[in-house]
């Protein structure tokens, strides 16, 4: 379509009509046309479930030298009329920005995506502080129910195993750990290492069972234990021999130590997600 933005002025007495003549410098003509396209958008997922991606989409003039055939920006170059809250993301800002090429005249429009991160708080991040307290509670059970705070222990971290697996197949595949994949390790190790506690604690047990029960042969020099009709002759080097922590203190440490060490590793990863996105 022409813009009328100039007089027109009237045509001589040759022409059978009366005819309007508008002038090309005044009056630019306008045309415009759709495109749809598809682009690809490398991702960068180090710091999912809280990144921010940045997509960038050149426009080239190629029908024409841009001498001839040039893009001029005006205001901010690109409008974006749809929905800014996406499914996963949201859109913060679209920017446009003239490029230099090597023949034809070029835009570079720069989409940035935020994720939206509620779904993965509600999905992930709960739930694994909720079972990271529920291995935590199992410390103070009665050292007695062995088996009932390491099964409560070994579900809570295959759960988080699971979930962890089901988080990363509706991702694309890389190389790197992501952000999610540091938190789900940390919460699987804290569980982890109240097994191998649990377990500790457990032997302990067992052991100092042993010692009350055992009986000194003097003449000897050996320490007689009598546990279900069998005799265990051991040196006399262990009667002596006395452990640095009773079972009890070991889960003592354990109920007073583990809240301490869980909060300055989630104190540790904030800071790490701070430092790195801001």
């Amino acid at each position: 379509m022409v813009l009328r933005r100039g007089a027109p002025s009237q045509g001589d007495d040759t022409y059978a009509r009366e005819v309007d003549f508008f002038s090309g410098a005044d009056n630019p003509i306008l045309a415009s046309r759709k495109y749809s396209a598809t682009y690809r958008c490398a991702l960068d997922l180090t710091f999912y479930p809280f990144d921010t991606q940045a997509c960038n989409f050149m426009f080239v003039l190629t029908s024409a030298r841009r001498e001839r055939l040039k893009l001029e920006q005006e205001g901010e170059g690109v409008n974006y009329t749809a929905s800014t809250q996406l499914l996963e993301y949201s859109i913060v800002e679209v920017t446009a920005m003239l490029t230099n090429h090597s023949r034809h005249s070029a835009l570079k429009v720069t989409v940035r995506f935020r994720r939206r991160y509620g779904f993965a708080i509600l999905t992930v991040y709960t739930p694994s502080c909720f079972f990271v307290i529920i291995a935590y509670l199992t410390t103070f059970y009665p050292l007695s129910n062995l088996q009932v705070r390491v099964v409560i222990a070994l579900t809570a971290m295959l759960v988080l195993t699971t979930l962890l697996n089901q988080v990363s197949a509706n991702l694309p595949r890389n190389s790197y750990f992501k952000a999610l994949d540091i938190w789900m390790f940390g919460a699987i190790g804290l569980i982890f290492s109240i097994l191998i506690l649990q377990t500790m604690a457990d032997v302990m047990q067992r052991r100092e069972a042993e010692a009350g029960a055992a009986k000194v042969s003097p003449e000897e020099g050996t320490k007689t234990l009598l546990t279900g009709g069998l005799m265990h002759v051991r040196p006399r080097w262990c009667l002596y021999a006395r452990p640095f922590m009773t079972a009890q203190q070991l889960m003592r440490v354990m109920q007073v130590g583990y809240p301490a060490v869980t909060l300055a590793l989630v104190v540790a990863y904030v800071a790490y997600l701070l430092t790195s996105l801001y």
